[in-house]
């Protein structure tokens, strides 16, 4: 993303394009394979992070971040942090979800940016 592309400081982006920006940044920094799905349902950014090198866990905990503004973190985001092969052996996903996530409510990140 370049400069021209990110918002200014009085300038605040809508919800899907923020979790756009948190999805691609999190593929960048990313070693190996990963995979990001993404939600925006309601007032904040849900990443779920498929990653070989994350823990193996039945039941794995989100990491959450409230917004801060000042330093350009617009909404609330929660990451949930899921090993790839629990992630690919489970037939139902949701099994793998913190309460009150709906696995039909996320997209997968294609790696573009488009909202």
């Amino acid at each position: 993303m370049t400069t021209q592309e990110q918002p200014s400081a009085n300038q605040r982006p809508s919800i899907s394009e923020y979790a756009n920006q948190m999805a691609r940044a999190h593929v960048d920094e990313e070693l190996g394979d990963i995979a990001v799905y993404l939600s925006c349902e309601g007032d904040e950014v849900r990443l779920i992070e498929v990653a070989e090198h994350a823990p193996k866990s039945e039941d794995p905990l989100p990491f959450h971040f409230a917004a801060q503004p000042e330093r350009q973190l617009y909404y609330p985001v929660v990451i949930l942090l899921v090993n790839a092969d629990a992630w690919n052996e489970s037939v139902d996903k949701s099994e793998l979800l913190p309460d009150g996530w709906q696995i039909d409510e996320f997209v997968r990140f294609d790696g573009s940016d488009a909202s």
